[in-house]
């Protein structure tokens, strides 16, 4: 009898980061995958994104709308992680999956999580341990980890920290960054179809994605504006990404839309085919705001990164990665940067990122497909200090396990 695990995607972002992992489970002989579709990608206002897996023909095993069209507010969030544990559970009851798989750290990967570990689910968490100041997202992100009974951290650091935790080193598995795979390896927009469908010059303009810090929604409004001006001042073609719909988005879209008409050569959209997404990150001058995807996917492809403000801070990252605050000046002169000094841009083509080899799916799979359920999995063991004596050791094997079959991969993409 196959394995049922269901796999839970909220937004157009999180679903690219997922697929290699949709797609190894889809493709496992042991196992029937549940896909639950809910949050953004049922919404609208953010391109109805549920759209792009229909057409990558990913069957839907459930629809669970939790999110209104402009939900933007704290009260907002919470109403979503209680509708989607309510909802949740009910979809857990009907499709019966034994284990379910979350990644990272938005509203409704937590909603789906509490409801899978309250409900006598094996929960699967990708993306623990990682550290990020800004926004709700740390909080939840850490909260999920003591919900899981599996792990999947994407480096060495996120899996020490899980382990501080006093998670089972048994039970965390160090396999990389899911959204690796596709940089790697898949199709992807080329430099010529770049230049055709967008009307840029590849190297001369800047992806931006800027999202409100969650946490203090009331500088979101100073915080866009600021990001704009420096943009406005360094006169380069900028191709900008609606933002999630934490509290303060709804500033971050009307600033947006604004700037299509303030700005030459601003183009906009709510969201794209991640094919296209991940064409224009190689082939873009620079990324800037303050997105995930700029610190951890970025780096394979030597695209220098200017990353505003505190929503990543602590995040693992490659020297591609430009840390400022939200000043005119400074994104300026960083933006500059980027495009003006050879020297640096050399260096980032030469960054080694520590998210992974480009299995990462593949692993997971596997993982879930063979790993044994006991009854007492859901029975969590608090692992003393002293129990873990080490930890130290099998981070450090397993940190050169994974850089020696990155540098592998790359060398063999260079080629």
């Amino acid at each position: 009898m196959k394995r049922r695990i269901a796999v839970i995607t909220g937004t157009r972002a999180e679903y690219g980061l997922l697929r290699s992992t949709i797609n190894a489970l889809q493709k496992h002989n042991n196992v029937e995958m549940q896909l639950v579709v809910t949050g953004m990608h049922l919404l609208k206002r953010y391109g109805f994104t549920m759209k792009l897996i229909t057409d990558d023909g990913v069957p839907i095993a459930a629809e669970v709308p939790i999110m209104e069209e402009r939900d933007d507010d704290r009260k907002a969030m919470a109403t979503t992680v209680s509708r989607g544990i309510k909802e949740m559970s009910a979809v857990f009851q009907k499709l019966d999956p034994e284990i379910v798989l979350v990644l990272g750290d938005r509203v409704e990967t937590f909603g789906a999580g509490v409801a899978a570990a309250l409900t006598g689910r094996v929960l699967a968490h990708i993306h623990g341990g990682d550290v990020t100041r800004g926004g709700y997202d740390e909080s939840m992100r850490h909260a999920l980890t003591k919900f899981a009974h599996i792990h999947f951290p994407a480096t060495p650091g996120a899996m020490k920290r899980i382990l501080q935790m006093g998670e089972e080193p048994a039970h965390v598995h160090l396999t990389g960054a899911p959204g690796v795979d596709e940089l790697l390896g898949a199709d992807r927009a080329s430099k010529d179809e770049i230049e055709k469908r967008y009307k840029v010059q590849t190297g001369g303009y800047v992806l931006l994605i800027q999202h409100p810090v969650s946490t203090s929604p009331e500088n979101t409004q100073k915080h866009i504006d600021t990001t704009l001006q420096a943009l406005g001042k360094i006169g380069r073609p900028v191709i900008a990404f609606y933002p999630n719909n934490d509290a303060g988005s709804e500033m971050i879209v009307a600033a947006l839309e604004r700037a299509k008409t303030a700005l030459r050569g601003f183009q906009l959209f709510p969201s794209l085919q991640r094919r296209d997404y991940i064409g224009l990150m190689e082939h873009a001058g620079a990324m800037c705001g303050n997105s995930s995807s700029g610190i951890i996917e970025a780096g394979y492809f030597g695209t220098p990164v200017v990353n505003i403000g505190e929503r990543q801070e602590g995040r693992e990252c490659g020297s591609n990665v430009k840390h400022v605050p939200n000043d005119v000046a400074t994104i300026e002169l960083t933006l500059r940067r980027c495009f003006e000094d050879k020297r640096f841009i050399e260096r980032c083509k030469k960054v080694q990122p520590p998210y992974g080899d480009g299995h990462t799916g593949e692993k997971i799979a596997e993982i879930l497909a063979t790993y044994k359920l006991p009854p007492d999995l859901i029975h969590k063991k608090f692992q003393e200090v002293k129990e873990r004596k080490q930890t130290r050791v099998i981070t450090k094997k397993l940190t050169k396990k994974l850089t020696k079959r990155l540098t592998k991969t790359l060398t063999t993409r260079a080629k």
